[in-house]
């Protein structure tokens, strides 16, 4: 799943997902990718920006897992990055949250903060939003297989730092008015 041209900057990005630390059906022991990231619509592009998240329950690119990596990155071509790994198993569901302002990037999970980066690395141009689930290094361990991952909401506050209880309170009285979908960002 992903937006395309939302223009999300600097602010608050929040969404709570359920990640997987087996397959729902089939054998275990794939490269899976969990991830949610905001990103640059081109890769190409001279202010390349992208935040990530990604799960990597059974390892992968040489790591043995399970491992979360958190990511700034500057250019993805050559990559230019920071990046700081978490290495436990995940499985369920978890509020996970990015805050970009005054030149500094922080990810957190469930009120723990995780990882901070600053400097050039930190969004430079307007991103879209992403969720996906993906195989690296093709490790296939035969048979079909079906991975999940589970977005339950999205929540993004431009250009101001949100507490995870004020991002909670928020959702919460969205989901007591009986409301599915807001967009309150702003026109680029």
């Amino acid at each position: 799943m992903q937006s395309t041209g939302t223009g999300l900057l600097t602010g608050t990005f929040a969404a709570r997902v359920y990640l997987g630390d087996k397959p729902t059906g089939g054998r275990n022991g794939d490269h899976v990718v969990q991830s949610y990231f905001p990103i640059s619509p081109e890769d190409s592009s001279a202010n390349y920006s992208e935040l990530d998240f990604e799960y990597m329950p059974n390892g992968g690119w040489g790591s043995v897992g399970p491992e979360l990596d958190t990511t700034s990155w500057y250019r993805a071509d050559p990559p230019d990055r920071v990046t700081h790994a978490l290495r436990q198993h995940l499985g369920g569901w978890h509020i996970m949250m990015v805050t970009a302002m005054n030149g500094k990037v922080t990810y957190s999970m469930d009120g723990k903060e995780l990882f901070t980066s600053s400097g050039k690395y930190v969004p430079r141009e307007n991103m879209d939003i992403h969720f996906s689930n993906w195989f690296i290094d093709l490790p296939f361990t035969g048979g079909s297989r079906t991975w999940d991952m589970k977005v339950n909401w999205f929540y993004y506050k431009a250009g101001e730092a949100v507490s995870q209880a004020d991002v909670q309170k928020t959702v919460d009285g969205f989901y007591s008015a009986n409301t599915d979908y807001i967009n309150t960002v702003p026109k680029s």
